[in-house]
């Protein structure tokens, strides 16, 4: 999905789990899933937790968005694609993560620093 965002193209994600990390709303068509425990063969390959859940995607939920992408104009699934083009390239290019971890490191050192200010303040060196 990311892949296909990236290239411009109209994509029907899952509405679960890491897929709602890096898509949006109005970047992408959603299929809402029911959560169940992950079938016994998943959860012996991939070692998952204990709680773990599985997405199961509605199907007739799944086959209405496909078909609205059909029915759409070229024109609306052009300006679908562009959208989630944008939001890759924002966010997950080389710019957009250094961005990304460029605020967070602020934000630590903002944290350090306050901190450290607070212990002067009381007397206590750091």
């Amino acid at each position: 999905i990311p892949k296909a965002r990236a290239g411009g193209l109209p994509t029907v994600p899952p509405r679960h789990s890491g897929m709602l990390e890096f898509t949006t709303q109005d970047t992408v068509l959603y299929v809402d899933v029911d959560e169940k425990e992950p079938p016994e063969a998943v959860q012996k390959v991939y070692d998952t937790p204990k709680g773990a859940k599985w997405g199961d995607p509605r199907v007739p939920q799944l086959a209405a968005q496909m078909r609205r992408v059909v029915d759409m104009t070229a024109d609306e699934r052009k300006a679908l694609g562009s959208r989630a083009r944008a939001h890759v390239v924002e966010h997950y290019s080389i710019d957009g993560v250094g961005r990304s971890i460029a605020t967070r490191l602020a934000e630590i050192e903002k944290v350090v620093r306050d901190r450290w200010t607070e212990q002067r303040a009381e007397g206590i060196s750091a």
